[in-house]
C-alpha cells in the first residue's frame, strides 16, 4: 500500500510527531511504501489566498502541485495532529484547504433541481487519524463529541470519497508518564504494521 503520513503538529519536536514516526516505522516494516509531509517545515501561507475554484490545476504553483501529486499517489492517508481548543491546529486546516482542492479531491457538477452536486475524486482511499490531547480520549469522544473526527470523516475526507476512516486518541499527554508514552508509541507502531 502507498501511505501518505501528514504530521500536522506545528512543532517538529512534538510527541505527536513521535507517534507519527512510530507509525511510519511500523508501516515500512510491513512492506508499505510511505511518504511523509511535515507541515512544520512547509510554508502554506501563500496558498491561503488562492481561489482554487477559479484556477486550473495545471497553473498551480509547483509546491501545491507536489502536494496534490502525493495526495493522488497515496492509497491511505494518515493525519497526526494535536487537539488545541477542541480542534486540530490551524496549520492542518490550511493544509486541508490546499490539498483537498477542487478538481483534485472533488469536482462540482452542474446543479440539479437547485441542489449542489459533486463528484468524489478520492474514492477507494482510506485514512487513519492519530490524535494527541491534554484530555483523556473518553473525554474527547463522549463529552466533547470528537468534533475533529466528525469533521474529517463527514465534511472533508468523506466528502471527497475517502472511506474506512479510523481514529486513535492518545492522552492526556501533559500528565503522561514515560512508561505510558512508550505504550502509546508501541500502539502507533502496531497501527502502522497493520495498516
Amino acid at each position: 500500500m502507498k501511505i501518505l503520513v501528514v504530521n500536522g503538529h506545528p512543532r517538529s519536536d512534538s510527541f505527536c510527531g513521535a507517534l507519527a514516526d512510530a507509525y511510519v516505522s511500523g508501516a515500512r516494516e510491513a512492506g508499505h511504501e510511505v511518504d511523509v509531509l511535515l507541515l512544520s517545515e512547509m510554508n502554506l501561507e501563500p496558498f491561503m489566498k488562492l481561489k482554487h475554484s477559479s484556477i486550473n490545476p495545471a497553473s498551480y504553483p509547483a509546491e501545491m502541485t507536489a502536494i496534490h501529486d502525493k495526495m493522488l499517489w497515496a492509497d491511505h492517508y494518515v493525519f497526526a495532529y494535536p487537539i488545541w481548543w477542541g480542534l486540530p491546529p490551524a496549520l492542518l486546516k490550511v493544509f486541508i484547504e490546499v490539498a483537498f482542492a477542487p478538481k483534485i479531491a472533488f469536482k462540482y457538477l452542474p446543479p440539479k433541481n437547485g441542489v449542489v452536486r459533486w463528484e468524489k475524486l478520492l474514492t477507494g482511499r482510506t485514512a487513519q487519524l492519530i490524535v494527541t490531547a491534554d484530555a483523556p480520549p473518553w473525554y474527547l469522544r463522549y463529552v466533547r463529541g470528537a468534533a475533529d473526527e466528525r469533521a474529517l470523516k463527514r465534511s472533508i475526507l468523506g466528502f471527497c470519497g475517502v472511506t474506512k476512516i479510523k481514529a486513535a486518541y492518545f492522552g492526556s499527554v501533559k500528565v503522561s508518564t514515560p512508561q505510558q508514552r512508550e505504550k502509546w508509541l508501541a500502539s502507533a507502531l502496531g497501527l502502522g504494521r497493520n495498516a
